[in-house]
């Protein structure tokens, strides 16, 4: 067990790791991450909401187009996912009723400054990543994270003990996580059950310090931007997962994700290093019980 000195600065070092990380600006993973990402659709909420309710464990959606100009085959039997697609269609109005391209005459069409421009929405087929092979020979990136290994295993045990005892948060381990590696819901945490042990750590840790700074009594939320406030989550995961001997090697591109800088981070360091501290101590407060006198 480490006293407060040690501790203040073991987190005072990791915060200066996290600093040196991100004036380094995007790493190279970091920018093929974002290559990957922009062959892709920007989903609506709504269509988010239809992928969660067809299929709660996508990742990675795209049709069938897309997939296969990145050198994916889908695989057969799969069932598409339907998403909402704008379509474009022409129209003019005549005495206050539209008509549309196919009934318009030949002259009608050819007088194209009445033509007017009108949007619809159509159902689509997309698949997920999970229903595709990769056909080529090339690396691609399909998820953010990827295995830690499970040498962290009885440090993520005990902590989830310990905030479910001591901080009356009720831990969950499922698939069901929005297609996130966990969930804040205020009260509850949700860890995505089929990944290994070290990013089950380190998620948590990342997700007690939402419950902390933007779930609770004293929460600021409504003063902050969602980038602010995984900035301070993700700050508080790197911070305590180096303290307990894991090095997160995710932290930096994952505050770039979210436009996150050197500056923004000092800027809310104090809140950083306070919650920081009181999961430590939580951690330690424990671990003292167990020493023998």
């Amino acid at each position: 067990m480490k006293n407060l000195n040690e501790v203040e600065k073991s987190i005072k070092g990791a915060v200066e790791n996290l600093v040196s990380s991100l004036n380094a600006g995007k790493s190279e993973r970091y920018i093929e991450y974002l290559k990957f990402c922009s062959k892709f659709y920007n989903y609506s909420q709504n269509n988010q909401i239809l992928i969660y309710t067809q299929m709660p464990t996508a990742t990675r959606v795209a049709g069938f187009k897309a997939w296969e100009s990145l050198g994916f085959k889908i695989n057969r039997g799969s069932k598409a996912l339907k998403i909402l697609a704008p379509q474009q269609y022409k129209y003019i109005e005549v005495d206050g009723e539209r008509i549309y391209f196919n009934q318009m005459t030949k002259e009608q069409k050819a007088n194209k400054a009445f033509h007017k421009v009108g949007v619809t929405y159509k159902p689509v087929p997309v698949f997920d990543i999970s229903q595709c092979t990769n056909t080529n020979n090339e690396d691609v990136i399909t998820s953010f994270f990827y295995n830690l290994g499970d040498t962290h295993k009885d440090q993520y045990i005990n902590l989830s003990n310990l905030v479910s005892e001591r901080l009356n948060i009720n831990i969950i381990e499922t698939e069901k996580t929005q297609g996130a590696e966990g969930v804040s819901m205020g009260g509850t945490i949700l860890i995505k059950s089929s990944i290994d042990y070290n990013n089950k750590l380190l998620t948590l840790l990342h997700e007690v310090a939402h419950e902390m700074l933007d779930k609770g009594e004293e929460s600021d939320r409504s003063e902050t931007t969602k980038e602010i406030r995984e900035l301070r989550a993700e700050s508080v995961s790197y911070i305590v997962g180096q303290y307990l001997g894991l090095e997160n090697p995710f932290s930096s591109d994952y505050l770039l994700m979210y436009k996150a800088d050197a500056k923004s981070l000092k800027e809310h360091l104090e809140k950083i290093q306070k919650t920081s501290k009181s999961i430590i101590e939580l951690l330690n407060i424990e671990e003292s019980k167990n020493v023998v006198a």
